[in-house]
């Protein structure tokens, strides 16, 4: 476990460093490999881009996630709030660095979405 813990503190540095370049990235929450990404309205009062009556309409967090699997080829979940990032327990360093490379990427597109 003191792996994981390694890896949790060295992906929630590299989330970070996101949080600082994107500033609809409301927060960065999480515990070794287990974080989400917040994804907030900045053009309102910084609230979640879906209220629960908005379960099955697209919305950007969707069109984030189905970029990052599409383009990226990177699997996921996307709920209300933003985008899950948990990668299995046996992660190497240089994956983090790919995965949150391809999570850049994608927060691109994302940044062009909400823009336009």
């Amino acid at each position: 476990m003191a792996n994981v813990q390694e890896k949790g503190d060295y992906l929630q540095k590299k989330l970070m460093k996101l949080q600082d370049k994107y500033s609809f990235i409301g927060d960065v929450r999480g515990l070794g490999l287990m974080w989400t990404l917040e994804l907030v309205n900045e053009s309102k009062d910084r609230s979640a881009y879906r209220n629960f009556m908005q379960k099955y309409e697209r919305t950007p967090v969707q069109l984030l996630a189905e970029h990052l699997l599409e383009e990226n080829r990177v699997y996921v979940p996307g709920d209300k709030f933003g985008v899950w990032i948990v990668p299995p327990l046996v992660v190497t360093l240089e994956e983090i660095d790919w995965l949150v490379d391809q999570l850049d990427d994608s927060l691109k597109y994302f940044k062009h979405l909400i823009e336009n």
